[in-house]
Formats: structure tokens, C-alpha cells, sequence
């Protein structure tokens, strides 16, 4: 039996692009959730089926 490896650290590091691409991840993220409140209200139970229509 060999001994086990000592587990690898990751490194805590966020640099300007990971930064930036969080924070859009986030703006843009929010927006896609926030764009479907509206066509929930118009399509109601069928906004699935009006999303994939919309896809097509």
C-alpha cells in the first residue's frame, strides 16, 4: 500500500478579467431573469411554450 499524496492547494487569486467576468456574469445574468417578469405576465402558464416558440 502507498501512501496517500498530500491534497494540492488551489491558489486564492481573482485577477482584473476574473473580476470583470463575474461581474458581467452577474449584470448579465440578472438581466435574463428579469426580461422573463414581463412575459411571464403576458404569457402566464404557457411562457415555456412562448420561449421555445420564440427559439425556433
Amino acid at each position: 500500500m502507498s501512501e496517500a499524496e498530500a491534497p494540492s492547494r488551489l491558489s486564492r487569486r481573482l485577477g482584473l478579467g476574473g473580476a470583470v467576468a463575474v461581474g458581467l456574469g452577474a449584470m448579465l445574468g440578472t438581466g435574463v431573469f428579469a426580461s422573463w417578469t414581463p412575459a411571464l405576465g403576458f404569457a402566464g402558464d404557457q411562457l415555456l411554450l412562448a420561449l421555445g416558440v420564440a427559439a425556433a
